[in-house]
């Protein structure tokens, strides 16, 4: 089988994929460790640790860096 230029890469490119997800999945874990901490993060939420409110932010309203779909469409 003769690799050209485009498929050596589309298959390194590939096998990082695999190699990522493998990589992820193991650090993740069982579904049963997964549940085991589910449970934590609820008891955890429900004792009120976590906020689920986003944090105010200090800096006043987002500045648009560009033309809305909306300005756009009118034109």
């Amino acid at each position: 089988m003769k690799l050209s230029f485009f498929d050596w890469i589309r298959e390194g490119v590939r096998q990082s994929v695999l190699l990522g997800l493998a990589d992820a999945a193991s650090h993740i874990g069982s579904p049963e460790e997964a549940e085991d901490l589910n449970r934590h993060l609820v008891a955890t939420i429900q004792h009120g640790r976590i906020s689920l409110d986003a944090p105010e932010s200090g800096r006043g309203k987002r500045k648009a860096l560009g033309r809305s779909l909306q300005e756009i469409v009118n034109e």
